[in-house]
């Protein structure tokens, strides 16, 4: 017994440094506003321009792409067309889009096309839409996005200040249900703190990567450069493979913060939160089984081990078990409150509310059986399902 309490205080110990260095990383990336693009970050940024083409793939999205492109075009940049291409949809979504076409004359609504073998289905449908486009920028956002009007303008401006081709922009999630509140900010806190910007958006660090699909700009001349969709046609995370060509390819690129610039409600239900996710974890990790055992084995010893274990120390101390200035004690209580002071401090800083953060030990153990069904679906061959398809990792990557 004795022994293993001594492991538990090593192994926990190192969890608590690493808590301690966490809170140390929340405190001065809130302090820096660099990668931050704001609402009226550039006062001057031009209203008119090159003409920029909004590209939305939409598949079955019938009650998003009405107020999507309703958002689109009350931009206050003015000089856009907007092209919806209908992926297959079976719900209305290009009744939808007609009626705005209709409406308004920057909007068209293009059909999908048979989806050739190795292509999957929301890189071919970007693929398709932007033989559509006929600006000298494009900009890729999903049907769910709900864009602020300085959004295009302020991007494009950051864009030019900065000499860049491409930028990924990551804005804010809506969040209604309560598995949204447990499972949503979980994942997304687990993804931007673990993609420093400093690192992203070093040319030099061609192995850090991380993009966005919500919101992907890119001039064309670089977009043509990095190889377009073409180049990533069998990908399933097409966002980090874009920014990995741009990288590749000497495309400046940056990762940004753009709360402030949309909203995306990405997942209504736990079923398409695990789903969604599902087909975007192991994939973002490489598809790695290594690493994905040793996150779920870190998030666990960090998160849900400290908390299971001081009730169990505690009633140890009170019943004369285990003397009260044992350490392992002192060193869960650390592990446990540095836990909640980070993801508090984590919501306040994306201005989230607060009150559902005593979901946060649910939510790591639902993001701790997402990792393994991602995982475990890609291993066995059974694949990932998103919207009536189901993917395959063929085990190769374009380049």
């Amino acid at each position: 017994m004795t022994a293993l309490l001594w492991t538990l205080s090593i192994v926990l110990g190192l969890s608590a440094l690493i808590w301690a260095l966490l809170l140390l990383q929340l405190y001065t990336r809130a302090q820096d506003h660099t990668w931050r693009v704001t609402a009226d970050r550039d006062p001057q940024a031009p209203a008119r321009g090159d003409l920029l083409s909004v590209i939305i793939p939409a598949r079955d999205e019938a009650g998003n792409i009405g107020p999507c492109l309703d958002r689109v075009l009350a931009q206050t940049y003015a000089d856009l067309e907007v092209i919806v291409l209908d992926d297959g949809s079976t719900d209305g979504t290009a009744a939808e889009v007609q009626t705005r076409a209709d409406a308004d004359p920057r909007v068209r609504l293009v059909p999908g096309e048979p989806r050739p073998d190795g292509w999957m289905g929301k890189v071919w449908a970007c693929h398709v839409a932007q033989q559509h486009a006929r600006g000298q920028h494009l900009l890729f956002i999903d049907a769910d996005v709900r864009l602020q009007p300085e959004a295009a303008r302020q991007t494009l401006a950051y864009l030019r200040q900065n000499d860049l081709g491409a930028l990924s922009a990551f804005g804010r999630l809506e969040l209604v249900t309560f598995w949204e509140w447990a499972v949503q900010p979980v994942i997304g806190g687990l993804i931007l703190q673990n993609n420093d910007p400093r690192h992203v958006n070093d040319p030099a660090q061609k192995d850090r990567v991380m993009a966005n699909g919500q919101f992907i700009l890119a001039s064309r001349p670089a977009y043509d450069q990095a190889g377009g969709h073409a180049a990533i046609q069998s990908e399933i995370l097409d966002d980090v493979s874009f920014a990995r060509r741009c990288k590749d390819q000497g495309v400046p690129y940056h990762m940004v913060y753009g709360r402030e610039l949309y909203a995306c409600r990405m997942y209504t239900s736990l079923r398409e939160i695990w789903l969604g996710w599902t087909k975007n974890l192991f994939a973002g990790l490489d598809y790695r089984l290594g690493v994905t055992l040793a996150i779920c084995a870190v998030l666990f010893t960090m998160n849900l081990l400290p908390l299971l274990l001081l009730p169990l120390l505690l009633l140890a101390a009170a019943t004369h078990h285990l003397a009260w200035t044992h350490p392992l004690i002192y060193i869960v209580t650390f592990n446990v409150a540095s836990m909640y002071i980070s993801y508090l401090g984590g919501l306040r800083a994306a201005d989230y509310d607060t009150r559902y953060a005593w979901t946060y030990p649910l939510g790591i153990a639902v993001t701790i059986g997402i990792f393994a069904n991602s995982a475990l679906r890609i291993v066995t061959g059974k694949g990932v399902s998103w919207k009536g398809r189901t993917y395959t990792h063929t085990g190769t990557r374009q380049r």
